[in-house]
């Protein structure tokens, strides 16, 4: 099996339904048991025993990262999931529980997911980092229309930004890299996952009454 894509998924319902999917996800993807003419029953469990059912995981993905930052893997990495269509044999599957087109990821998530990919990217060098939505013939938004490009590689170098500056004028907050261009902050939650992993310093915040001798670079995303 020869990895090629790191496909980033969300579940599409909300934490506040149930905060741990994982065990829903893996009913799901076993009752539905997606099938075709040429593979009647493609959801087959995987060689890692769910401890609850006592049986190998259902669910279609290689690992799941809960809500509050527990990464469960349910598959091996050289077993074949049906999470990418015609992708599933050189890609693994990384499944974000909530609705991340009405919600956003939990800090933890966001931490957890950059972990993950950073370890990925060091066994798979080839590799590319993509959303679900990337793959040609999805018509889905997922992993949500909340998630912009290039967040998950945002992610694997959090410490790229290292100054928070607020601009008074549209009440939006920026982080200045090391490149010195300034990148609109995700969220609230994303700027507190970064304080929680010590790259930035809370409490020094620099505002400014316009942006004037500063570059604005690529859209990170927009505060909510």
């Amino acid at each position: 099996m020869e990895i090629k894509k790191f496909i980033v998924h969300h579940s599409a319902s909300l934490r506040s339904g149930n905060s741990h999917q994982l065990q829903a996800i893996d009913r799901y993807h076993r009752d539905k048991n997606w099938g075709s003419s040429k593979n009647p029953a493609k959801c087959k469990p995987s060689s890692i025993i769910n401890p609850v059912t006592g049986k190998g995981y259902y669910a279609q993905y290689h690992w799941i990262i809960e809500p509050n930052g527990e990464r469960i893997q349910t598959a091996r990495e050289n077993e074949i999931r049906w999470h990418a269509g015609d992708y599933n044999d050189t890609s693994l599957g990384i499944c974000l529980p909530g609705n991340f087109d009405i919600e956003l990821p939990t800090p933890e998530q966001e931490i957890e997911l950059g972990k993950l990919l950073k370890e990925l990217k060091g066994r798979y060098l080839g590799a590319d980092i993509v959303y679900h939505r990337d793959l040609p013939g999805v018509t889905k938004s997922c992993p949500g229309k909340l998630i912009p490009p290039g967040w998950a590689l945002k992610l694997l170098n959090p410490n790229d930004m290292k100054k928070i500056i607020g601009n008074k004028q549209n009440d939006r907050q920026y982080v200045q890299g090391d490149d010195g261009v300034c990148h609109w902050l995700f969220s609230p939650a994303l700027l507190e996952s970064f304080h929680k992993a010590g790259f930035l310093d809370k409490n020094v915040v620099e505002w400014r009454e316009n942006m004037d001798g500063l570059t604005i670079g690529e859209t990170f995303a927009v505060v909510s």
